[in-house]
């Protein structure tokens, strides 16, 4: 990881849960149900995708939207294009569509090419 992006939280990991899965998925709806359910104006831990939602305006994560199929979609994107979170404006909220890590090159490299189209447009 890019030393810029060191401001993200640590990733959950299989391995801290000992390899069980239900521990896992527990933990990770904890975090899930702390950032999204309970989120407070302010809070302390934090996970990915709303520390980039949260550092939307900032340098450290690209911003652009696109359609797909006959919705448009906002797109967050850390500047390296390693990790994104995707978004659907709905008109009166925002909803949490995904959030994904990118990890073959070539789909960064596709990421990074929409995101320069659309700031050019």
């Amino acid at each position: 990881m890019d030393q810029k992006q060191r401001w993200l939280p640590d990733l959950v990991l299989l391995e801290e849960n000992n390899g069980d899965w239900e521990c896992y998925i527990e933990c990770i709806y904890q975090y899930f149900h702390r950032d999204f359910i309970e989120s407070l104006p302010i809070y302390e831990q934090k996970r990915w995708p709303r520390a980039i939602i949260d550092a939307a305006s900032t340098e450290s994560v690209k911003l652009w939207k696109n359609k797909r199929r006959n919705e448009e979609r906002i797109i967050l994107a850390l500047s390296d294009f390693s990790y994104i979170v995707v978004l659907a404006d709905r008109g009166d909220y925002i909803l949490l569509w995904t959030a994904y890590c990118v990890e073959h090159e070539h789909q960064r490299r596709k990421l990074e090419k929409e995101y320069c189209a659309y700031k050019k447009s």
